[in-house]
Order: structure tokens, then sequence, then C-alpha cells
């Protein structure tokens, strides 16, 4: 373990894919050793292993992740975290029950943004693995899912344009924006998206806004078919009813020849 290092950093996950989580980041950039965990035994064996040869374990998704200098670092936050309040309590307004916090983050690198989840919250792979039990108890589901802190990167441009929405008093931009980069970071975090169709939806303004589509542009008009084809295609259909209404017609000459035989043999 690296000299400073402040205890045994884990991820759980479903797959090797939790190399790429953004909550890694600040760890990568530190150098610091991070144990990947994708069993899912895992989940439930490190819920008991708090310490190991005198080392805290410390997962690198929960909130409250210590890199070093934790004076400095508080103090850091707490000056960056001021600047943007208003942002994060706009933030927590949108997204509302979905996240039980929005703060700014100390984890980040490179990301716009992260999912974590409290200490005694489920990971996002535990919350996947209960989704998957038959079983499972509702109740708890409900109250373990809401436990969320949302955290964005102050350095970031996404973030610091939301800021500058913001105070422009564009809110509509920044609440679309908003919750368009808490469902994005959902994923990379891997956690699922709840409501996918009003994900898709706010994907679609995103892509119609940078095509230059006016929001309110209606549908174009229906297609129809050339009138030549359209002529062909009536005379098709004329051709095919006509052996329905020759063979029509030949039923009750057959069965009035029927009736007359009958009677001859009376």
């Amino acid at each position: 373990m690296k000299e400073g290092q402040q205890g045994i950093y884990y991820i759980t996950g479903m797959d090797e894919s939790v190399k790429k989580s953004p909550a890694l980041e600040q760890l990568k950039k530190a150098d610091y050793e991070v144990l990947y965990l994708t069993d899912a035994v895992d989940e439930y064996c490190f819920q008991q292993l708090t310490e190991y040869d005198g080392h805290k374990m410390m997962s690198a998704t929960k909130e409250g992740l210590k890199f070093g200098d934790e004076d400095a670092a508080k103090k850091l936050e707490e000056f960056v975290g001021e600047k943007y309040k208003d942002l994060t309590t706009f933030l927590k307004e949108e997204l509302k029950s979905d996240v039980e916090k929005v703060q700014v983050s100390m984890r980040l690198v490179d990301s716009p943004a992260t999912v974590v989840t409290s200490q005694y919250g489920w990971s996002a792979n535990m919350e996947r693995i209960q989704k998957a039990q038959a079983l499972g108890n509702s109740d708890k589901q409900s109250y373990m899912k809401a436990r969320k802190t949302f955290e964005i990167n102050a350095r970031h441009p996404i973030v610091a344009k939301l800021k500058e929405l913001l105070d422009k008093g564009d809110k509509e931009n920044a609440s679309m924006m908003g919750k368009i980069l808490y469902d994005s970071t959902l994923l990379t975090s891997g956690f699922q998206v709840e409501d996918g169709a009003a994900f898709a939806l706010r994907i679609n303004k995103l892509v119609s806004s940078g095509m230059s589509i006016d929001a309110d542009a209606p549908l174009l008009p229906e297609f129809e078919l050339p009138a030549e084809e359209a002529a062909e295609e009536a005379e098709e259909a004329a051709d095919a009813e006509e052996p329905a209404e020759a063979a029509d017609a030949e039923e009750p000459a057959e069965e009035a020849a029927a009736e007359d035989e009958k009677k001859e043999e009376l």
C-alpha cells in the first residue's frame, strides 16, 4: 500500500467496467491502490469487513471518502461549496427525492459528476443485486435507494455552464441540463435510470437544440404515393375483386341447378 494512503480502498461492481468509475479519479491521480471486487459475494463480505490488519476498509463509492490532508481538504471543500451553494440547492430542489443531497465533490478530476451513497446505504452494485431478488423487500429497497448523493465537479466546464445559466436566471435550461447530467451520471456510476422515457425525451430536446431545430417545430406532412402509383394500386385492387365477384355470382346458379335436380327426382 502506498505511503500516505488512508486505508484500503475498494469498489464493487458487476464486471471490470468498475475500473472506469468516476469515483476513482482522485485515487488514480494519487496513484493509490484500489481493490476491484466483481463477485456478487464480495458485496456481502465487505459490508461486514470494516478493517484488515489495522487498516480501515474504505469504499470509493461512499460519501466521506478521505484522501490525505483532511484539514486542508475540508477547508477547500467548504470554500468551493459556498461558491456553488446556489447551484447545489437548485439541483436538489429539481431532483427532489431522487437524491438525499447535492454537493461539490473532492473525488473527481475529469468527470463532471458522480453519484455516491451514504455510509450505511446500498452501493450501486448492491442495489442491482437486490432488484434481481424475486422475493425482495420493496419497502427496504425504497428506503435504501433514496440515500444517494449527487456530487458535482466545480472545475468542469459543464458544471460551470450550469452555474452560469442559473446566475442568468435561465432556470428552465439549467433544470433540463442538470437532470440530463444526473441521469447520465447514474449510468456511469453503475445505477439504473428509473424513468427512461423522460430521460429519452430530454436527450431528444438536447439533440434538437444542437441541430438548431425549434422545440415547437411541427411534423412533416404525411407521405402519399405519387398519382401514377396510386392509380396502379387501384387497378390491381379492382382486378383482384373481379374473380371474387364472379365466384359469388356462380354460387346462386349452382344452388338453383341443384334444386331443379331434386324436383325432377321427386
